[in-house]
């Protein structure tokens, strides 16, 4: 079975493509700070790690092992020089480039 790594599951279009995932049968792995944002039906459904994406090795643990990313990360209107979307998103290339994952597909906004 193929495995996809989400970034920002618990936003509008993560949330979406995490349903959208499952139905399509593969397994999903998330990166989440507070997991309770998960609605509680899709917690047992998907590999859920604790963390954040402006931690290097909290991505690193959601992209190891997975066949593709898909980012999802918003701004929640945080329009400084660092954000969490900037931030994750290095580290996202990072580990997927460490981890040998070149699929991605990311929706900002």
């Amino acid at each position: 079975m193929k495995q996809i790594a989400i970034f920002g599951a618990t936003g509008q279009v993560g949330l979406w493509a995490t349903r959208k995932a499952l139905a399509l049968g593969l397994s999903v792995r998330v990166l989440l700070r507070e997991p309770t944002r998960l609605p509680e039906e899709l917690r047992s459904k998907v590999d859920v790690k604790q963390g954040d994406a402006t931690k290097l090795e909290d991505v690193q643990a959601t992209v190891e092992g997975v066949d593709a990313v898909l980012v999802a990360l918003g701004t929640r209107n945080d329009i400084s020089a660092s954000t969490t979307m900037s931030e994750g998103m290095r580290n996202i290339i990072t580990a997927m480039k460490s981890c040998g994952v070149d699929t991605v597909s990311v929706c900002l906004s």
